[in-house]
Order: C-alpha cells, then sequence, then structure tokens
C-alpha cells in the first residue's frame, strides 16, 4: 500500500502540485467549501507537517452545520503519529469511515449527512498552538489561513496548503476525490428567507385593503 501511495503521490506533484513550487506559479482558487466526488471516496497524502516537531498535530474536516471550533465537531484524517513522509488515508463518505491506510487501522468514524465538508489544521503546541480553518469565518479575526491549488489537469484533486496566524506555511497535503462546493446556507437564514417570502401575500393582501 505504501508503494502505491508514493507511485500515486508521484503522479499527482508531476501533473503539476509541486510541493515546493514558487507561490507564483500557484493559484489558490480561495475554495473554503468541497463536496466529495462521484466514487464518494476521498485519497488523502500527507506531504509536509511542519508542526511535527513542535507538538501534537492533526488534520481533518468537519461538516457543514456543525461548529468545528467545538473538538467533537471535527473528525481527523491524519494525527499526531501520522509522522512518516506520504502518509495515505481515505475517508469514505457513504461508510462514514475514515482509515489509516498506511497502518491498516480505523482513524475515526462520522455519520455522512451529504453536506459539504470543511478542512482544518490544529498543533497543539501550549501557548504556540492554534487551529486553523478552511473557512476564515471561524479563524480568529476571518484570516485567511488555507490554500487551495486545483490540479490542472487532474479531475476533483487538490493540494491543500494551512498556514499559522503568524503566515507561515504549515503543511502541504494532497487531496483526491474532492470537488468545490457553494458555500452553505445557514438552516437559520433560510427559515428567516421562507418566513418572510410567507409574508409577502398578506402585505399584498393589506394594500388591497
Amino acid at each position: 500500500m505504501k508503494t502505491m501511495a508514493v507511485a500515486v503521490a508521484a503522479g499527482l506533484l508531476a501533473a503539476g502540485l509541486t510541493v515546493n513550487a514558487s507561490a507564483a506559479t500557484l493559484v489558490d482558487d480561495g475554495t473554503e467549501w468541497f463536496r466529495p466526488g462521484p466514487a464518494q471516496l476521498l485519497l488523502g497524502w500527507e506531504i509536509q507537517d511542519a508542526g511535527h516537531d513542535r507538538g501534537a498535530t492533526e488534520l481533518g474536516f468537519f461538516l457543514a452545520g456543525t461548529d468545528p471550533r467545538l473538538a467533537t465537531s471535527r473528525i481527523p484524517i491524519f494525527g499526531p503519529e501520522d509522522t512518516c513522509l506520504l502518509e495515505l488515508a481515505s475517508v469514505n463518505f457513504v461508510t462514514g469511515r475514515v482509515a489509516d491506510l498506511d497502518d491498516q487501522e480505523d482513524q475515526a468514524f462520522f455519520t455522512p449527512t451529504g453536506a459539504a465538508i470543511g478542512f482544518y489544521y490544529r498543533l497543539d503546541a501550549g501557548s504556540a498552538g492554534f487551529v486553523a480553518y478552511s473557512v476564515p469565518a471561524f479563524n480568529d479575526g476571518g484570516l485567511d489561513l488555507a490554500a487551495t491549488y486545483p490540479a490542472a489537469n487532474l479531475v476533483n484533486t487538490y493540494r491543500l496548503d494551512f498556514f499559522s496566524p503568524q503566515g507561515e506555511r504549515m503543511t502541504v497535503h494532497l487531496m483526491t476525490g474532492l470537488r468545490p462546493a457553494a458555500v452553505p446556507i445557514p438552516s437559520g437564514l433560510v427559515l428567516l428567507g421562507s418566513g418572510l417570502a410567507g409574508l409577502l401575500p398578506l402585505a399584498r393582501g393589506r394594500r388591497r385593503a
């Protein structure tokens, strides 16, 4: 499995997702939310994590409609134990299983809802620790701490980088099996909108009267 992971990751890197590419050659498309591709299976490779030497790190995702600032809403893909080069993991959005494919172990389980997903990166290093989200609205001060680079010639494939609040690039991950998603509308706003729409006929009736 490790040999396959290296071979596939090498192909993705050759396709334009070079780890050490100049920032000028990579175009961050600003994607904050994603949905799984038609196969409902995400494969992820951990290429770089600068936080391993500073404390416990974790990269994972959260479902739209939950608050990822709560630890219970975060679903890990790579954990503190994943410190080797080209760690490989999978997320099955049908069964709700996250698997560590290097160690052939379960990493986490979740309840699939069909909702869009965002990503997070956590560094547990005392006062120097932080959690960064792909959705700036969840970051302190609304900072944009993630960069998403779509592969030029591979469908549903992204390079995902996270940055510290000080602007240091912390991680490089490759994700295949993802497509951009529209920004989810909070359910409260949907209910408010439908409620206002329901009042329109009443307002028109009053005008006629």
